[in-house]
């Protein structure tokens, strides 16, 4: 159906029209067949996780979602209906901030009012629902962008079920953030076709982390080459899109300012960006024009091929895996279309998007400026570029399309070239020991290439106008089944019914839990585990409702992790132990200085736990629940410091003894006016029984806690002598502290924790959370709303 032309400036070009009436549906019934196909395919790519026995959650490659992405969905739902706006959360190890949370993400607000089993119950219909959505946008995106509705119906199928979005899907963030990317480009073509900006700057602004970042590095890219293709190369005319741009990021900007800096410090507090394993270091310093190795090509062109063309989740055979490799595959027509795009474009329009593709190319080849594009934070495809290659190309293939559709005959020779190049490159014997292709991948690549390449020869036969375009659609969605099939559905899932049988995070655990809060309504205290429900039970904690010590985040607080590293329990110089977190879970001596009340064993783990320190108490199923004899609470004082240096020197063995004699001040904090004793190196470490006795001595004297929240503390405290109060915080710069309704300074003690000085008396302590930049930042946020008033009001000042 033809496209209003009327809409658009004179500058702007005409929009793509049908020259034959080849297509036979219209508008409304052209959206409603692709709203009922990919309804369609999405149910059965799903139907196993919607209908049958199997949760959409992984136990396999994707076993993120099982450790970490699923745990972290009821954590953020509990804590929005306890304690409201998200902020600091004990759930995070020992405590770190997660603010937002997901105050931005709508799409999972479905998740608040939902208890831990229905949201295991709830994510494969949530996930379809976001791609089921993302293809829609994607369709409205190519009518926006002026193409013909079999253009649009055929791009948004071979865009719904490309290979990012659907392998994305098993790992939940993923392809939320691709449906927030394809909402950016069709806020994009509103903005520069119809002057709408509101749309364009709201992904920006969801997606608010690096995501944002890697959405701006291509948008500066993707803008200068569609600006000046749709208003036919007129400087003037990019300029004053330009304009545009810059007044949305503005707005954009300032309607961030609240939340960016819960955000950002969140990842300057990690160790993977700013700490000592982080990759910038050793992905810099490659040699620019090195090229990659022969198992990254390979894999690359067969994940262009299909998703699973060295194999599929476990058994993906090639360069890193399933996820991080890249993941080019979105259809075997665009490959068609693109040669064809370069055969029948104006030749303007085919060095300005072949020089748009071929920087990606570039990348590809030469990694380091892949590193680049990544800040060099990372060697993989994620997050970024396997969606924004895959779509630069698909969306060259459709301007080829629509030059077909136009009324040019599609190059036989082009085609013909094109198919015998992909299937010399498929049945190459390669010879690679490191990357094993799947043969019937191959099979099934050359069926569908044949079919296709068929299918566009019949194209300029007046002969079968009629069917031609229909028959290229169902191959097309015959082929996105075919190959999404596997990447859901040849995964290792966990079971329903495990829920009901005490199976993963819904073992006995949780009634033990239950238990000890019932008979314990104690304000504050934690409870660690020998085992885990699921693996080592880095994120049971989340799930089962109690604070504990493990953790598994891509992001810890690089203050605990250099805690644990320091004393020995972990090698904090490998940056998988940064990310894997076992915590102080079989380091007990430990315990009662981070308040962890209870420890919990299954009957093969119970050699574990140290009867010195604990005694058991109750067995619920096959758990044993023990309570810690020498339980300290929150807020304990030192009266002497150890000097970090010092400390530095004692063995591990005796580290775990020698930090309850004082507390451990770093040269830049005894240069403070502290009047506390030191103690002298020859006197640090004890004996278990010295321990004992001295951790026996500092209940009495540690702080009354009188009322807690996630964000709020307040408690009272005692001290004959000027002392220094140990919280069993990872030091942050969002914690404040009043000691009797005066604000005062939280010093870092005891290698990464936090401290507050205290003189002689009785006091009330008051800690509060502040997300960085939260306060100061909702003056932006106001600013925002009365820029976009101006905006509104002045419209043809700020658009012309």
């Amino acid at each position: 159906m033809a496209i209003e032309k009327k809409k658009i400036k004179k500058s702007v070009k005409p929009g793509l029209q049908v020259s034959v009436p080849v297509w036979p549906l219209g508008e409304k019934q052209t959206f409603w067949l692709f709203f009922g196909l990919t309804l369609v395919l999405t149910l059965i790519l799903f139907s196993r996780y919607l209908f049958g026995s199997e949760l959409f959650i992984f136990d396999d490659v994707g076993s993120d979602t099982l450790t970490m992405f699923y745990p972290n969905l009821v954590q953020n739902a509990r804590y929005v209906r306890e304690n409201g706006i998200p902020g600091w959360s004990f759930y995070i190890g020992l405590g770190g901030n997660f603010y937002p949370g997901t105050l931005l993400s709508p799409l999972h607000w479905v998740y608040i009012p939902m208890n831990a089993a229905t949201i295991a119950h709830s994510i494969a219909w949530v996930q379809a629902t976001i791609l089921f959505a993302t293809g829609l946008v994607f369709y409205r995106f190519l009518k926006e962008a002026m193409f013909s509705l079999p253009v649009c119906i055929i791009g948004s199928v071979l865009y719904t079920y490309g290979g990012y979005l659907v392998v994305g899907s098993a790992w939940y963030g993923h392809s939320t953030v691709i449906f927030w990317m394809t909402l950016s480009f069709l806020g994009f073509e509103l903005l520069i076709r119809k002057k709408n900006w509101w749309l364009f700057i709201i992904p920006f602004v969801i997606m608010l982390d690096v995501r944002s970042y890697f959405l701006i590095l291509f948008m500066i890219i993707y803008s200068f080459v569609r600006i000046m293709d749709v208003y036919e190369f007129s400087w003037r005319e990019l300029l004053r899109n330009y304009k545009r741009l810059m007044i949305c990021g503005v707005v954009a900007l300032l309607v961030c300012l609240p939340f960016v800096g819960g955000n950002w410090h969140r990842f300057a507090n990690s160790p993977r960006v700013s700490g000592r394993v982080s990759y910038s270091e050793n992905l810099s310093s490659v040699f620019p024009f090195r090229t990659a190795s022969q198992e990254h090509y390979l894999t690359a062109f067969f994940r262009l091929i299909s998703n699973d063309g060295v194999g599929t989740a476990n058994a993906f055979n090639g360069w890193k895996n399933y996820l991080e490799a890249p993941l080019f595959y979105i259809g075997l027509l665009t490959i068609f279309l693109v040669f064809q795009f370069f055969a029948l474009a104006s030749r303007k329009r085919k060095i300005l998007y072949g020089c748009f593709l071929g920087l990606w190319v570039f990348m590809i080849i030469f990694p380091w400026f892949r590193f680049a594009f990544y800040g060099f934070a990372g060697d993989y495809y994620k997050g970024a570029l396997s969606l924004f290659i895959p779509f630069s190309f698909l969306f060259v293939g459709l301007l080829g399309f629509q030059e077909i559709l136009n009324g040019k005959k599609p190059s036989l020779v082009v085609l013909g070239l094109s198919l015998l190049l992909m299937l010399c490159l498929i049945w190459f014997p390669y010879h690679e020991p490191k990357v094993t292709i799947s043969q019937a991948v191959q099979l099934k690549a050359t069926l569908f290439l044949t079919s296709h390449a068929l299918l566009l020869w019949l194209l300029k036969n007046d002969n079968f106008k009629k069917i031609i375009l229909p028959s290229i659609l169902a191959l097309a969605v015959i082929e996105a089944g075919v190959f999404s099939w596997p990447a859901f559905n040849e995964r290792g899932s966990i079971q329903k019914d495990g829920i009901e049988t005490k199976k993963y995070q819904f073992d006995y655990s949780m009634e033990a839990v239950e238990y000890i809060k019932k008979n314990d309504p104690g304000l504050f205290y934690r409870i660690d585990k020998i085992y885990g429900s699921v693996k080592s039970g880095y994120n049971d904690g989340m799930v089962q409702d109690f604070f504990g010590s493990k953790m598994y985040q891509s992001h810890n607080h690089k203050n605990y992790v250099r805690f644990l590293d320091e004393m020995g329990i972990i090698d904090g110089s490998q940056e998988k132990n940064t990310r894997w977190l076992l915590g102080l879970s079989n380091n007990q001596y430990l315990h009662s200085l981070f308040s962890i009340k209870y420890l919990l064993s299954k009957p093969n783990a119970q050699v574990n736990v140290n009867p010195a320190l604990y005694d058991r108490v109750t067995k619920t199923g096959d758990v044993e629940v023990y309570a810690n004899k020498y339980f300290l609470p929150f807020g304990i004082p030192f009266d002497q410091y150890i000097d970090y240096d010092d400390f530095r020197n004692v063995p591990y063995d005796q580290k775990q003894g020698a930090i309850y004699q004082g507390v451990i001040l770093e040269d830049e904090v005894i240069e403070g006016n502290f009047k506390l004793d030191k103690v002298p190196f020859s006197s640090l470490g004890s004996s278990a029984s010295d321990l004992i006795n001295l951790i026996s001595t500092l209940p009495d004297k540690s702080m009354k806690m009188e009322y807690f929240s996630q964000n709020r503390i307040i408690g009272s405290i005692q001290l004959s002598k000027p002392s220094v109060v140990f919280f069993s915080l990872p030091f942050d710069a969002g914690w404040k502290v009043k000691v009797d309704d005066a604000k005062s300074k939280l010093i870092p003690v005891d290698i990464g924790f936090t401290g507050l000085y205290v003189e002689p008396g009785k006091h009330v302590i008051e800690l509060y959370y502040e997300p960085p930049l939260s306060k100061i930042g909702w003056i932006g946020f106001i600013g925002a709303f009365a820029l976009g008033f101006v905006i509104y009001r002045n419209k043809e000042k700020f658009w012309k």
